[in-house]
């Protein structure tokens, strides 16, 4: 890892180091580097495992997390489209007027793979 003089701050705490541990190797692969350090707590029980990252990094990390843990039910892939907000939108008003649309108008995301609506 390059050392550099930009500023780190803690990104995630943690009680379980392999949790921590994970976390950093998804948003290695995804080319965001960071440590872990090993504080000690007011509570001697209790470990604090500190994911440290570059501020600069911080929101490309937290969009990298919240897309790693979306999962097509369906057939597993992590390969989809987030549905517009527009959308989402149109159909709550449809609902305000008592205009039932389909159960999959409802939902956030499409697969790519196999075209499930989650």
């Amino acid at each position: 890892m390059e050392y550099s003089s930009e500023e780190t701050i803690v990104f995630k705490v943690y009680s379980n180091e392999l949790e921590a541990s994970i976390t950093l190797a998804e948003l290695q692969v995804d080319g965001i580097e960071g440590y872990l350090t090993n504080e000690n707590s007011t509570d001697l029980f209790v470990p604090e495992f500190r994911l440290h990252i570059f501020q600069k990094d911080y929101e490309n990390a937290k969009k990298i997390l919240i897309d790693n843990k979306i999962i097509c039910p369906h057939c597993r892939a992590k390969n989809w489209t987030a549905i517009p907000a527009w959308r989402k939108l149109y159909f709550s008003f449809l609902i305000l007027l008592e205009i039932k649309p389909s159960l999959s108008s409802q939902k956030e995301f499409h697969c790519k793979n196999c075209g499930n609506l989650f």
